[in-house]
């Protein structure tokens, strides 16, 4: 499987997934990783259910973004 078919697996029928992933990979206003945040979605097994991939992908966004020092409290 190559990584364009195995994003569309985890995206299913779920639009809003494919953007959020897209923002998540290549975001508009910061400098990242783009490999390293797409081999992070990768690593997900293609055998999990569509609610796993919502579950790691918002998860790991959430565990980043409170981690930032982007946030201010």
């Amino acid at each position: 499987m190559n990584d364009i078919e195995h994003l569309a697996l985890c995206c299913g029928k779920l639009f809003i997934y494919a953007a959020t992933l897209v923002r998540y990979i290549y975001p508009q206003d910061d400098e990242v990783n783009y490999s390293g945040r797409l081999e992070t979605i990768l690593k997900s097994p293609a055998t999990s259910t569509l609610n796993n991939y919502l579950d790691q992908l918002y998860g790991h966004i959430l565990m980043i973004a409170l981690n930032s020092d982007v946030l201010e409290v």
